[in-house]
């Protein structure tokens, strides 16, 4: 298939990934796109499914002559102020824990460390000052 120039990169889009307790899956949603969703049985799998989405509901209103929403960009302003906490290796730094155990407990779903003021501070201070 061709590729339409008209047609945002499915990745520019904010992508929410939660856990959904009456699917019992995670279910992925798109802000700017309402109806672009899907449920899967890992966070992983959700993103993955939903860029697929994404690009398909994006190509179906493009082919159907209906305007194709843009990438919200107080979403991706929202995103951009958390980057510096998605940084695995560096939180586990800051924190003082291994990386692959930050990792493994990040994937699970469970508490890393019992509430530190010290860690908490440190990881502020270096948010406002980057």
């Amino acid at each position: 298939m061709k590729k339409n120039k008209a047609i945002p990169d499915a990745n520019h889009y904010v992508v929410r990934i939660n856990w959904d307790e009456s699917s019992e899956g995670w279910l992925a949603t798109v802000p700017a796109i309402p109806g672009c969703l899907c449920v899967m049985p890992t966070q992983e799998s959700a993103l993955k499914e939903i860029r697929v989405l994404i690009r398909a509901c994006l190509e179906i209103k493009c082919e159907n002559g209906h305007p194709v929403p843009q990438p919200d960009a107080s979403e991706l302003e929202e995103v951009a102020g958390v980057l510096p906490l998605l940084n695995i290796s560096e939180l586990a730094r800051v924190a003082g824990v291994p990386r692959a155990t930050l990792a493994a407990r990040v994937r699970r779903a469970r508490p890393t460390l019992k509430p530190n003021v010290a860690i908490a501070k440190r990881l502020a201070n270096r948010l406002v000052n980057a």
